[in-house]
């Protein structure tokens, strides 16, 4: 007998098979039963989406309860910044994402300052990324520059990380305070990079958890983000989602105040004294000579405005005292309706310039 099918047993044996439209499709799960005015699955009824190289393995309770940690990072840090740099400094936190490992490096510049922190006691080390921009601004501030620093484009250099490095023992300090809130651990920073690809706290497709802030010093602006991989997250889980309940406007207790006012007392401000202020035209500026006299449209016992910070906040009267420049306040100022200062009363001294010679 022939092996082979004749063309008859072929077209009989596709009649007696269905097409698939035809065939009934038995679902592997069982559906659940449907709630009135809500919508089953992401698309009316249909499967959601699934993305497996980007899996959400982080819960957004946990993401929520590192937003409030790294909320209080930023606050603490901001006001220890300014300390520690001697001028205005602002910390801001802009997003937590929850990313693969590759995607992270692939955002970073070539040459950045990145460190390897150490997790204490539970284990694991997190990447530390400080922008070019924001570490060239630190260093500007240190060396005592300007508060607006050049765009760079370059390697930061061994001595620059050293200088860098306060910078970011101090921040490590905040953030260890703001996670303590919460659990016990501590960071220690054990390793500074410059190229972001020498360091590998995880695998290229792991879940990694990046917290990313914008500081701002001065004129100057750069980021910072802290990328934690989400398997060493797993520990604080349960903990840090017990204290999403922390209410930050909550009043400050007396010891926050007291920590806060220390840190104000600390950071220095601008005293000056204006004299007069005069409006001329060009042509008459460039006239002016040596021994040239400008009257001006006020008497020499007229008071004069003391600014803090560029900004009016007295009436004072100038003078000397024990051979140094000095001004006597007068009263506070208030800005009127039309935008000048008048008096209010007050009497109280601040002495402020440089000796006589």
């Amino acid at each position: 007998m022939s092996e082979l099918l004749t063309q008859e047993e072929v077209n009989a044996l596709l009649q007696g098979v269905p097409f698939l439209d035809e065939v009934p499709v038995t679902p592997s799960w069982t559906e659940p039963p449907a709630v009135p005015g809500t919508r089953v699955g992401a698309r009316d009824g249909k499967t959601a989406p699934y993305d497996f190289r980007r899996p959400n393995r982080v819960p957004r309770s946990l993401l929520q309860s590192l937003h409030v940690l790294h909320e209080r990072h930023a606050r603490n840090f901001a006001l220890n910044l300014s300390a520690y740099l001697r001028t205005v400094a602002d910390v801001a936190l802009l997003s937590i994402d929850q990313l693969s490992y590759s995607e992270f490096l692939t955002g970073l510049p070539e040459t950045t300052s990145i460190n390897v922190v150490k997790i204490e006691p539970q284990g694991g080390t997190l990447a530390y990324e400080v922008n070019p921009s924001l570490v060239f601004a630190v260093i500007e501030k240190l060396m005592g520059g300007a508060s607006e620093t050049p765009a760079m484009n370059r390697e930061i250099t061994q001595i620059e990380q050293q200088l860098v490095e306060g910078f970011l023992q101090l921040s490590l300090r905040d953030l260890q305070e703001a996670w303590q809130t919460a659990v016990p651990t501590g960071f220690r920073l054990v390793r500074q990079e410059t190229n972001p690809r020498l360091v590998r706290i995880a695998g290229a497709d792991e879940i990694v958890v990046v917290i990313t802030c914008e500081v701002r010093i001065g004129q100057s602006s750069g980021m910072m983000s802290f990328c934690i991989p989400a398997v060493y997250l797993e520990p604080f889980a349960r903990t840090l989602e017990r204290e999403n309940h922390i209410d930050l406007a909550a009043s400050p207790t007396a010891e926050v105040r007291a920590r806060i006012d220390a840190v104000l007392a600390r950071v220095p401000v601008n005293l000056s004294a204006d004299l007069v202020e005069q409006r001329m035209a060009i042509r008459d500026l460039l006239s002016l000579r040596v021994g040239d006299v400008l009257p001006l449209e006020r008497e020499t016992s007229s008071p004069v405005t003391v600014r803090v910070a560029g900004i009016p906040k007295f009436l004072g009267a100038l003078g000397s005292r024990r051979r140094r420049r000095a001004v006597r306040i007068l009263s506070p100022v208030h800005r009127s309706p039309t935008g000048e200062p008048r008096e209010l009363g007050g009497d109280f001294d601040v002495l402020a310039g440089p000796r006589r010679p």
